[in-house]
């Protein structure tokens, strides 16, 4: 649609007188015409049009007043609409059965052009446009200029705005004359302030995430849902708590198998006879070795109970003292839980599962008998007088010194093995080669451990690590991949998809993989890895990560899965392990960190699990996640996280190798 040649003649001229009254204002008029009398200048004329709509539209009933180009006064009447009837904004714009339509805000605004569409003015339709729309009579007509930014308009997008075209002609809201537009105004533009607040909201939430009170479940606690018992405590302290309560959960599952060994069958019994009558003729003997019994080894069980029983109540303070000397700190511990509760006592888990598996044969001080998952300590009723005479705390302090000096002695200096060095390799990377992995082994032995005498010749370090994977394939994270160019070391999921893409059938993971792999070659899919990875250099196994036992116990330390265990611990669902609960969702979460699974799916999947329960969780959920994708490694970036990824890939090689940063790209916008 045009303006009829009249019309555009006198828009023109008030347009124009009106630009020129803002830039002899401004101080301006020398460089909007830079030749007295010539054409003014373009790129002048759009900036100063866009100073007079950016909070400067009092200029306009100024010019009204003075009225310095003589205009007629049906003309002053339609440039004075423009202070109240003018709309500054950035607009998609299409064409739709011959107009230029731009849309904004739920309605869609008929353009007028003045010689040509204004969408024959751009260089691309659909397209977006920075412009100012002003009321001229009876049309909608755009003032001095528009500005193209240089977006590509995918299918998606078009889709969209056709889509938006077709539900604002429905309802109405398709303006082509002046004073349907003029009279729309408020309501567009008090969306526009709706949209700029909730843009802002956006932004602020996509730089800093959910409020603190959010994430700690302070405000907008869903139904269904508790803070649980680790909301809001210190990290040390959070972890401290956490790992205490895995262990035990861990080793309650462990005690009926290790009871098969080393607990004495029921019925749970007090005295000293009937508790030796419980363990086996060969345990007996060591007991009457300890006390240098003579004489004992024909005697039968019975004969042999009654001689241990005679000999320990003239033994006794000896025995103990020899015992308890020796005994573990786990061991001292259960005696004096037993002690304080007037000789028998259940057990922590942590405690009972390891003080059955330090116990020896030739202890009688202390007997263990196993209920369900709980470990019951017993001490024989003739020992508790005898036992009230030691100070417990102060034994089991020595013994604990002991064994943190043990450890200390044991870890000082420790270094990664090569497996284990290899299972963090692969869990960053996804795929490397084992003749990769040895040199980088050999490179961290000499680095951190120069005189060590263990042997790093890569040859020795391959080996091992052949050997150990063909031991056991299924402790491992990854798989071994024997093809013609190479053997590779390869993460679990990737080398599942991997034989699908080469056999078309799925993996027998529960078996693990047998050497030749199916093919001569890599499939496309690890190919299409690898070929990702050369973009960056490979990133070494961090220092804290080699100091630690798993991937996961680096993972869990990185500020990106803190912030999200934070906002689990607050947000527990009922009937949900305060604890368990938030350690299986950060491990899936780590797990799909490296890209291997599609975020929407895994979203999802949490969903599924009560991570989130409306849409407010949905966006923090969803966000959180997002942190911790782009802040751990990634295989696809060689082990670079996102983010460092991106930092990289914005810094350009320059001679000697150093890295600049590269300048960053302007937006592109043209005027007309």
């Amino acid at each position: 649609m045009l303006l009829a040649k009249s019309q555009m003649t006198r828009f023109v001229n008030a347009s124009g007188d009106l630009v020129t009254y803002a830039a002899d204002k401004t101080g301006r008029f020398r460089e909007l015409f830079p030749v007295l009398g010539g054409e003014p200048d373009e790129e002048v004329m759009g900036e100063i049009a866009d100073w007079i709509w950016d909070g400067h539209t009092s200029v306009i009933p100024e010019f009204v007043a003075q009225n310095p180009g003589g205009l007629p006064q049906e003309d002053l009447r339609e440039v004075a609409r423009w202070r109240d009837g003018g709309l500054e904004s950035d607009f998609p714009v299409m064409m739709d059965r011959g107009n230029t339509v731009f849309l904004t805000e739920d309605y869609g605004i008929v353009v007028s052009g003045l010689t040509q569409e204004p969408a024959a003015l751009l260089n691309r339709v659909p397209a977006y446009v920075h412009a100012v729309l002003v009321p001229w009579e009876d049309r909608i007509v755009y003032v001095q200029t528009l500005s193209e930014y240089s977006v590509a308009m995918g299918d998606g997008m078009r889709k969209a705005m056709a889509d938006e075209l077709d539900r604002v002609r429905r309802e109405g809201r398709l303006l082509s004359s002046a004073d349907d537009f003029v009279a729309a105004l408020p309501a567009i533009r008090d969306a526009m302030a709706k949209g700029k607040e909730k843009a802002a909201a956006s932004a602020d939430f996509q730089a800093n995430g959910p409020s603190q009170d959010y994430l700690d479940g302070l405000v907008g606690m869903p139904a269904g849902y508790h803070r649980g018992r680790l909301a809001g405590l210190p990290w040390e302290e959070r972890q401290e708590i956490a790992d205490k309560h895995l262990r035990r959960n861990l080793l309650s599952g462990l005690v009926p198998a290790v009871a098969d060994g080393h607990a004495l069958k029921g019925p749970e019994v007090h005295d000293l006879a009937g508790l030796l009558s419980k363990r086996k003729k060969d345990d007996l003997r060591e007991v009457a070795d300890v006390l240098d019994m003579d004489g004992t080894s024909k005697l039968r069980k019975a004969e042999l109970v009654d001689a241990l029983v005679e000999e320990l109540d003239v033994q006794l303070p000896i025995y103990l003292d020899s015992v308890l000397s020796e005994a573990e700190a786990v061991t001292l511990r259960a005696i004096r839980d037993a002690l304080a509760a007037g000789g028998r006592a259940v057990l922590d888990p942590e405690v009972g599962c390891f003080a059955l598996v330090v116990s020896q044969p030739w202890d009688v001080v202390v007997s263990y008998f196993v209920e369900g998952s709980d470990v019951v300590a017993v001490l024989p009723d003739e020992f508790l007088d005898e036992l009230r005479e030691y100070d417990w705390d102060a034994l089991v302090e020595d013994a604990e010194v002991d064994i943190e000096d043990q450890r200390a002695e044991v870890t000082e200096g420790r270094h990664q093995s090569a497996v284990e060095f290899a299972d963090k390799l692969v869990w960053l990377r996804g795929i490397v080669t084992l003749r990769t992995t040895a040199r980088e082994y050999r490179a961290y032995m000499k680095s951190n451990y120069p005189d060590t005498s263990r042997d790093t010749s890569e040859g020795g370090i391959q080996d091992a690590i052949v050997s150990a994977w063909e031991r056991d394939p299924m402790t491992h994270d990854y798989e071994l991949l024997s093809t013609r160019q190479d053997d590779y070391l390869v993460y679990r999921d990737l080398a599942d998809s991997n034989w699908r893409d080469l056999t078309g059938t799925e993996a027998r993971t529960s078996l693990g993989y047998a050497q030749g792999y199916p093919g001569a070659s890599l499939g496309d899919f690890l190919r299409d890895i690898m070929a990702h990875q050369q973009a960056f250099p490979p990133r070494p196994v961090p220092p804290e990560m080699a100091r630690v036992d798993a991937y996961l116990d680096w993972a869990i330390e990185q500020p990106p899965v803190r912030r999200l265990a934070r906002y689990l611990d607050a947000h527990v669902p009922d009937g949900e392990d305060d604890v368990q609960y938030v350690e299986e969702v950060l491990k899936n979460v780590v797990e799909v960190s490296h890209g291997s699974l599609d975020f929407t799916k895994f979203i999802q999947v949490l969903g599924d699990h009560g991570v989130y329960a409306d849409e407010d969780g949905l966006r923090a959920v969803t966000w959180l996640v997002m942190q911790v994708v782009n802040g751990l490694p990634c295989w696809d970036d060689n082990g670079w996280s996102p983010e460092e990824a991106r930092r990289m890939s914005r810094m350009k090689v320059v001679e000697g190798g150093r890295r600049e940063r590269k300048p960053r790209p302007r937006k592109k916008g043209r005027r007309r």
